[in-house]
């Protein structure tokens, strides 16, 4: 008999990264490509003039290379999550799964050879001589929070010369240990075979083929002319990192469940600032934090003097009083940014902002939606689930996981059941229903199940087989005191487990209290709960009975989408969903006195 333990350590790297869906969007970093980029006529790829740099920060919200400056096709992961202490945040994350988050090799769990690879658009360098001191430099981190490279693996830059042959400048092999602190190369390319206008440059990994494994972080890649070996430092002030939320134990939590004990559910937001240049300067930072009806919830600004510090940490308690409960789902959008001399800077001013969010919605999670390893077992029988503790008394109506790849067999479409225990783990609700991979699955657990407030109550599934599943794991957020597991010996929590991986299961409970009733224009209007509406979860369309006089249909971010309005008072209609794709969704159902709120599964 296998635990889960046991998966956690052994297989937490097979697992389907590329293919994420982000619970918390930020805003996409306003960027116009220079006007040197162009695309080349004949093949279709981007040509780019000197400088190239690339700090990745230009797509807060993709996975894959910015397709002005690279290849798309190298599997490379763009990301927020995999390293430790950036240059600035994302970087381009190389491992054994390809960029639809499929290994390599889906047979031999042990097969090595090449994985990843990142290749630069064309670079004009015509024209140069070696005495123009052409360099390129870099930072690269093993490991950090993936699965550590061993010492056969590696990973390597090569150049593309004049006669298509692709040569090694630079090779680093693993060593077995994790990195916390990203290293620097910098490079002197002196060969006039180089100087052409369709250079091209490209870093490759080589490693295990069948997962998440021997993980290789690139970042802050800088070629230019007139440069020495002595040239590490960029006139740069950069954001690394940021916390993903302001609470203080979920990073997404109902909106009810939240104001219901507002005080003890927040926490500070913490970020760290790099300066990458050797110089002393004021250096002074913003936050900003506003939700999702463009309303400015608080702003601080606070001055520094670095002392040619090249790192620092920030935290900063938002205003309370000024987070209010509109009996609205709300995002809370936090956003950081340093002011330095830097921030004009068309090559380096695009790492100067970071956007990241806190929901308050319908849901409790303790992930921050990537998943850079994988728990499970391969016993039928086992069970797996998260606890949650409510603040107020509130209904489950839905449980949303994240399943993930691993080695062995394609589990997509099994059946498990779905399974929700009280404190004493005595099952309240089980449900069949199928794996499926690539994004957060959210299964309903049938009728809305009343959950009392201030008791444990779990939420995951049962397997009825002995192939190995595995649910993603969180390892930036450690929350692993709240997972629990039996393989059919009795109920355990997995922190208390020798060896126990820090990280936040990917299990969310999602509740509603069926309808929010929200007055419209006068607070003494009379409240109407009358109106029905069904099938929920829906498919085609929802039919709704009860008076109203106008529809209107909102996306999960509150944002309308479409409008059904009527001269006179109706019964009944059919709202249309057939064009909209799967997902949460909400109504507005208005009348001359009330406005009701009802969720829409669409299916």
């Amino acid at each position: 008999m296998k635990s889960i333990l046991t998966y956690c350590i052994v297989w937490a790297c097979c697992i389907s990264l590329k293919a994420q869906l982000l619970l918390y969007p930020s805003y996409e970093a306003l960027y116009t490509p220079p006007a040197e980029i162009k695309k080349n006529r004949i093949s279709s790829v981007p040509v780019v003039s000197l400088p190239f740099f690339e700090d990745f920060t230009r797509q807060q919200i993709y996975t894959q290379p910015d397709p002005d400056y690279w290849l798309t096709t190298g599997g490379v992961f763009i990301n927020d999550a995999y390293a430790i202490n950036p240059p600035s945040y994302n970087v381009a994350t190389f491992d054994g799964l390809n960029a639809s988050g499929i290994p390599y090799d889906n047979v031999n769990p042990f097969s090595l050879g090449y994985t990843d690879v990142l290749t630069s658009a064309y670079i004009n360098t015509a024209g140069l001589v070696p005495a123009d001191s052409l360099f390129i430099s870099f930072y690269w981190q093993a490991g950090s929070v993936g699965e550590v490279p061993d010492n056969s693996d590696f990973i390597e830059l090569q150049l593309r010369d004049k006669t298509n042959n692709w040569n090694t400048i630079w090779t680093q092999y693993g060593n077995s240990i994790s990195q916390t602190e990203f290293t620097q190369e910098i490079i002197k390319i002196t060969d006039s075979k180089y100087f052409f206008d369709s250079l091209q440059f490209r870093f490759r990994s080589y490693g295990r083929q069948s997962g998440a494994f021997d993980i290789w972080n690139i970042d802050y890649i800088y070629l230019n002319k007139n440069r020495n070996s002595s040239d590490l430092y960029t006139p740069d002030w950069t954001i690394s990192n940021a916390s993903v939320s302001f609470l203080k134990n979920y990073t997404a939590m109902p909106y009810n469940q939240y104001f219901a004990n507002k005080t003890a559910e927040t926490d500070v937001l913490r970020f760290s600032v790099n300066n990458l240049s050797n110089t002393v300067a004021l250096v002074d930072y913003t936050i900003k934090i506003e939700n999702n009806f463009n309303t400015i919830i608080d702003n601080a600004i606070t001055g520094f003097d670095n002392s040619s510090t090249r790192k620092i940490d920030q935290s900063w308690s938002p205003t309370l009083a000024n987070i209010n409960n509109i009996n609205q789902p709300q995002v809370f959008w936090h956003t950081f940014r340093v002011r330095q001399f830097d921030s004009s800077s068309a090559l380096y001013g695009k790492n100067n902002t970071y956007t990241t969010a806190t929901w308050l919605w319908d849901t409790y999670a303790y992930d921050d939606g990537t998943a850079e390893y994988g728990i499970g077992a391969d016993q039928q029988g086992a069970k797996l689930a998260n606890q949650f503790i409510l603040n107020i008394p509130d209904v489950l109506t839905h449980i949303s996981i994240r399943f993930v790849r691993s080695r062995g067999p394609n589990m997509d479409g099994r059946s498990v059941l779905l399974c929700v225990w009280d404190k004493d783990f005595n099952l309240l609700r089980q449900v069949p229903v199928q794996v499926k991979y690539g994004e957060f699955a959210v299964y309903s657990i049938g009728s809305p199940l009343p959950i009392e407030a201030n008791e444990p109550f779990y939420v995951g599934y049962q397997q009825n087989f002995n192939e190995l599943l595995t649910v993603g794991y969180d390892k930036n957020i450690n929350r692993n005191n709240k997972i629990f597991f039996n393989t059919n010996s009795g109920w355990e929590n997995y922190a208390s487990q020798p060896g126990a991986l820090p990280g936040a299961l990917m299990i969310r409970a999602v509740l509603s209290k069926g309808e929010n009733i929200i007055p419209v224009k006068h607070p003494d209007i009379q409240q109407n709960s009358s109106i029905k509406l069904f099938p929920n979860p829906a498919s085609d369309h929802v039919c709704i009975n009860g008076e109203f006089n106008e529809i209107i249909l909102l996306n999960y971010l509150w944002q309308p989408i479409k409008t059904l309005s009527f001269t006179e008072a109706v019964n009944y209609t059919e709202l249309p969903l057939y064009d909209l794709p799967a997902g949460i969704y909400y109504t507005l159902i208005k009348s001359v006195t009330h406005v009701v709120t009802k969720k829409i599964f669409k299916q």
